[in-house]
């Protein structure tokens, strides 16, 4: 049965209650017999009315014309918790919330002063015996007396709870979903940039370590070059670190030394964020964590972002700092939840409004957000807090409202057993064997034929893959190819189809 014939049931029941309260509804019957008789019926009819109403899935009320309950369901006694004696009579502001009860009234009382009586239907909110509060449908409808006048509200109550979370969490998905297409296209256009952006870089680094081959490492043009080649291999990491994050690729994880993506971060943070927030860093840690370079960027990106969020107009102090430390048997208490040992702290304490202690505990959930709608999706905690379990560590939250926010994040340290420490200088390999070096780029085939070469090998050169296969083709038997290095993107004959064509089984 819909719930559309649930008012037409109940408007018929409400009717029959009122017809045996009435004195004179009887009046006119002589036979006492006949008497007895019509009011087992009504009183069946009423039983059997209120069985169907009974069984009915969704709560079900009817008020009279004061606003008082009539009767209900027992779907409306076990919402409320109490039974229908303690709710026959009372009134809305007897039986719900303050808040909530005026609103259910005002609706109560615009239907009534309808000129049609027309019913409605419109979504609210209602709080069950356990404290909670749901979202609901209201279907309500005005029954009448015989005589056509109102007799009163008979309403019913649909829960929508579930139904309202899947559609948000529907909204979530397709939210992110739109997202990833965006990071895939954007992925594409970092793929071509980035291609042409390395060989730029390539040709930089290329050239700037022959000179400093050539004026050795204590000259000052050695010094000068020293800079360069450490600022272009950091271009090179940076531009890695974009097209993983665009395309989303994952690097196994590796030892870290935390210290110093703390330090990439919080540069490009500089130029990011405005310049009214004061950024503060204490690296005080050289220890190493088993990682992924990706991912911490990731959180640390994260965190220092909702950081500068929570900063009203602003203005603050964003503060990152990383430490050591050890757990032992004297924190149990404090840190449950990972074993003892050697730890770095990653903190991040910034001075803006901080969290309510009534969320705090629910702010590494899944799509719980306190921000407005279309601006955050509620997955950024949660995924920082995934990375951190990962890598066998933990968080710990210290906040206050108006008195800002610590997140203590706790990785493994490496013992020094566990790493491999390399103490001396290897010199670069040297060799003899014949090389084709393959690149559109001229610059780079310049660059590379100069490394090669210095380092003893035989070294030819092409810049397009068909002069790379005739060389290829018509090398000397007396001294063939050992090796073959080859762009993969060039025009007219890749690198690709060269590998093919000549079947390179290493390459294959």
């Amino acid at each position: 049965m819909s719930s559309n014939h649930i008012p037409l049931i109940a408007s018929e029941l409400a009717l029959e209650k009122k017809e045996l309260i009435r004195s004179d509804a009887l009046d006119n019957i002589e036979s006492e017999e006949q008497r007895k008789r019509i009011c087992e019926d009504l009183l069946n009819q009423s039983t059997f009315l209120q069985a169907i109403m009974d069984a009915m899935p969704h709560s079900v009320f009817y008020k009279d014309t004061g606003l008082r309950y009539m009767g209900c369901n027992k779907t409306f006694e076990r919402f409320l918790g109490i039974g229908q004696g303690q709710i026959v009579g009372k009134t809305v502001y007897d039986v719900w919330p303050q808040d909530l009860a005026g609103l259910y009234q005002r609706t109560d009382l615009e239907i009534l002063a309808s000129p049609d009586l027309r019913p409605i239907v419109y979504e609210g909110v209602v709080q069950g015996n356990d404290g909670r509060r749901y979202d609901v449908r209201f279907h309500k409808a005005v029954f009448r007396n015989p005589d056509g006048s109102a007799g009163g509200i008979i309403g019913t109550m649909e829960d929508i709870t579930e139904r309202k979370r899947a559609e948000q969490q529907q909204m979530i998905v397709e939210a992110q979903l739109r997202q990833a297409q965006k990071m895939e296209a954007l992925g594409t256009l970092a793929g071509g940039i980035s291609h042409d952006f390395n060989n730029i870089l390539g040709i930089i680094i290329g050239f700037a370590e022959l000179a400093y081959w050539d004026v050795g490492e204590n000259s000052p043009a050695g010094k000068s070059l020293k800079n360069i080649l450490q600022a272009t291999n950091r271009a090179k990491a940076l531009v890695q670190q974009i097209l993983s994050f665009c395309r989303g690729s994952s690097e196994e994880n590796k030892p870290v030394q935390l210290g110093l993506i703390v330090k990439e971060v919080l540069k490009m943070l500089r130029a990011s964020l405005p310049s009214t927030i004061d950024i503060r860093q204490n690296v005080a840690s050289k220890a190493v964590v088993l990682a992924d370079p990706t991912q911490i960027h990731q959180i640390l990106m994260n965190l220092c972002t909702n950081a500068a969020q929570a900063m009203q107009e602003n203005v603050g102090v964003l503060e990152v700092s990383l430490t050591d430390t050890v757990i032992g048997p004297e924190s149990v208490d404090t840190y449950p939840d990972i074993p003892f040992g050697p730890y770095v702290t990653l903190s991040v304490r910034d001075t803006g409004t901080g969290i309510s202690p009534a969320i705090i505990g629910r702010i590494f959930d899944p799509f719980f957000t306190t921000k407005a709608p279309g601006i955050g999706t509620g997955l950024g905690l949660s995924v920082v807090h995934g990375i951190v379990k990962s890598c066998g560590g933990t968080i710990k939250v210290e906040s206050l409202p108006g008195q800002g926010t610590t997140f203590h994040l706790f990785f493994p340290a490496m013992e020094r057993d566990q790493l491999r420490e390399i103490v001396e200088t290897i010199s670069l390999p040297r060799g003899r064997e014949r090389i084709l070096f393959v690149d559109d780029e001229p610059a780079l085939v310049e660059t590379a034929n100069e490394m090669l070469g210095r380092l003893g090998y035989d070294v030819i050169c092409r810049t397009n893959g068909m002069e790379a296969r005739e060389a290829f083709v018509h090398q000397s038997k007396e001294k063939p190819f050992d090796l073959v290095i080859t762009d993969l993107t060039m025009p007219h004959f890749t690198g690709i189809e060269l590998v093919r064509e000549q079947q390179f089984p290493e390459a294959l």
